[in-house]
């Protein structure tokens, strides 16, 4: 009675083709993981209904290390049982035979993934899923030691190079090619980028200047006070000693209107919370710590020399990142106007950085971050109306000012630095 005990190299060339099948599954599964955004993948991975592979959570990497090492196993199990087949031939024969045969396979599997259309990925991921399941409980013996083996070496690797930092600009083209990609709306782009830059912000960037700054006379009486919450729009009102640059308080109008109601006549001081002083080179994104912390709403910002520079708001740290918000109390402010063949008319604090998006032109400065400074910084005095500076290919004409400040300014192309540049790509 012959033996029922398959030949050795049969048992081997089917662990072989075993190998190899599992190795397409994971390739396939790989292929399909790489066609979906890593956040689908974490969240096929997470859901209770999908039941996603316990040690690989449809982690691409994940799928092609089980993938190459299933591979490398086959051709090694291939190669021997192929060897034991040709046992009258030479080895290098069974070598070459085992890994052209899985050259063939590997090859026409490759191209037969690039036949299925991309769209495909997610569904085709829920069919294999079963499968890595059972390859997981079928070479876990093996394939769980090389793993973790694997997983100590890269944590020694990770320990002795130093930690690579992502720069700004990295976040900014991510951002970027988010936006190119339609992963993300222009305006969360910009808020994102916002954000990015929020860290970098100092206070003296995102102020009110003292110029704008609506302050009330501590001197003056209870009524003049309340008359003044009444004609603006603010709910809070610095109040100063002899000048603005002595702030001593900050007076809410629930407290002066509460006391109106009790028929309390006495001095504003008295109705008075302490001011918060910060200096022009506070960082914004402390300035929002100390506010949330210390539960303030608005900053007093001083110079270099103790005077007052100007004031911070939350509402001003939150338009940082959100952008402007209309007051309900408040005009909306148009800061650009094109008011035709090529002119434009903008507001004196309107940014630099602004007008640079709209005109797609470079017009930034060290010494300057609106209109009105680039204005001041190219003259050195304060304009008058009509005065003319041009920077890089632009004109710019004072149009309404005062003594103190520039409030309309009419943009033009100049036609003199354009000749210009047309006689020196001309030599």
């Amino acid at each position: 009675m012959g033996s029922s005990i398959p030949h050795p190299h049969i048992l081997w060339s089917l662990l072989a083709i075993l190998c190899g099948i599992f190795y397409l599954v994971f390739d396939a599964l790989r292929s399909f993981a790489l066609q979906l955004s890593p956040v689908r993948l974490h969240r096929l991975s997470t859901s209770s209904e999908e039941n996603g592979s316990r040690w690989m959570a449809f982690d691409v990497e994940d799928f092609q290390f089980v993938s190459g090492a299933l591979l490398q196993v086959a051709l090694v199990i291939g190669a021997g049982s192929t060897a034991m087949a040709l046992s009258d031939r030479s080895f290098g024969v069974a070598i070459f035979t085992s890994v052209l045969i899985w050259c063939v396979v590997v090859f026409a599997w490759k191209y037969a993934l690039a036949l299925i259309p991309e769209d495909t990925g997610e569904t085709m991921l829920r069919l294999l899923v079963p499968l890595s399941h059972v390859g997981y409980y079928l070479f876990w013996p093996f394939l769980y030691p090389l793993r973790r083996l694997l997983e100590r070496l890269e944590s020694a690797e990770e320990n002795d190079d130093e930690e690579e930092e992502v720069t700004d600009e990295e976040v900014r083209a991510y951002i970027d090619v988010g936006e190119e990609a339609g992963v993300l709306e222009a305006s969360e782009g910009r808020m994102l980028q916002s954000i990015v830059d929020f860290g970098d912000r100092l206070a003296h960037e995102i102020m009110t200047p003292r110029i704008d700054v609506l302050a009330f006379d501590a001197r003056h009486p209870m009524d003049e006070l309340a008359k003044l919450f009444s004609e603006s729009k603010y709910s809070r009102i610095p109040i100063y000693g002899t000048s603005i640059d002595q702030i001593t308080g900050i007076v809410h109008i629930k407290e002066l209107f509460d006391a109106i109601l009790r028929g309390e006549t006495k001095p504003v001081a008295e109705l008075a919370r302490e001011p918060y002083f910060v200096s022009e080179t506070k960082k914004v994104s402390e300035l929002l710590r100390e506010f949330q912390t210390e539960h303030l709403q608005i900053a007093i910002v001083v110079d270099e020399y103790g005077g007052t520079a100007g004031i911070v708001t939350t509402e001003d740290i939150v338009e940082e990142i959100v952008g402007e918000i209309a007051d309900e109390h408040e005009d909306e402010e148009v800061t650009i106007v094109d008011v035709g063949d090529g002119n434009l008319l903008v507001n004196g604090l309107l940014r630099v950085e602004q007008l640079e998006e709209k005109l797609d032109a470079d017009l930034s400065g060290d010494d300057y971050e609106t209109v009105a400074g680039l204005i001041f910084t190219t003259l050195g005095r304060v304009p008058k109306v009509g005065a003319v500076v041009t920077k890089n290919g632009y004109r710019f004409e004072v149009e309404r000012a005062d003594r103190r400040r520039i409030y309309r300014v009419r943009v033009s192309k100049d036609p003199d630095w354009r000749r210009d540049e047309e006689e020196d790509e001309d030599v």
